[in-house]
């Protein structure tokens, strides 16, 4: 387990501005000039694997701003771990693939790391006029946006789907076991 001093130098190192050569600048070039997730030709080179930096970036400093709060509560520095995450993310989609996979999972965890910060109209807005159905979000994911979007009625229903999703995966992952057990149990009769 981290120390809070180890997690307070690492967030205060990764949320410097200008760090990994201006990472979050050059995601945010990136997000403004793709369109449907494709570069103009004439685009400047901002990086060869700059979604995997993204993605990397945005996911240790929230684990760390996620560790840190957890150890001394809500405070500057944490808030600015969660924007910064929510930069790194908002990157990942903004005018990126719409058939992307990970499209809904990366959106939500923008929303939520920037509801974090104390931005809810900024993680509210990255939903926009979008259904749920359309941001390819598991179950877990469409709840998560539904409180994000304060959208209570659906989610009531949306929580009946993840409970009776979670019931079903529990009833295929129990019926074998429940049966071997029945099966040794009448053996031993």
């Amino acid at each position: 387990m981290e120390t809070s001093d180890e997690l307070q130098a690492f967030l205060i190192r990764a949320t410097q501005d200008g760090v990994w050569g201006r990472l979050l600048d050059r995601g945010a070039a990136w997000s403004i000039m793709r369109q449907a997730g494709v570069l103009p030709e004439d685009a400047p080179p901002l990086g060869e694997q700059i979604d995997i930096d993204l993605a990397e970036h945005g996911f240790s400093i929230l684990r760390a701003a996620l560790s840190l709060r957890e150890l001394d509560g809500t405070s500057a520095l944490c808030q600015r771990a969660f924007e910064r995450a929510g930069n790194a993310f908002e990157s990942l989609v903004r005018n990126g693939a719409p058939e992307a996979e990970e499209r809904g999972f990366y959106r939500t965890i923008a929303g939520a790391a920037y509801h974090l910060a104390g931005y809810s109209a900024i993680a509210y807005s990255l939903f926009g006029e979008q259904q749920v159905s359309d941001l390819n979000a598991n179950a877990a994911e469409a709840a998560l946006i539904l409180l994000i979007l304060r959208e209570l009625d659906s989610l009531s229903v949306a929580s009946r789907t993840i409970i009776w999703s979670l019931v079903k995966q529990l009833r295929m992952g129990l019926v074998p076991v429940l049966h071997r057990l029945h099966r040794r149990f009448a053996l031993e009769r």
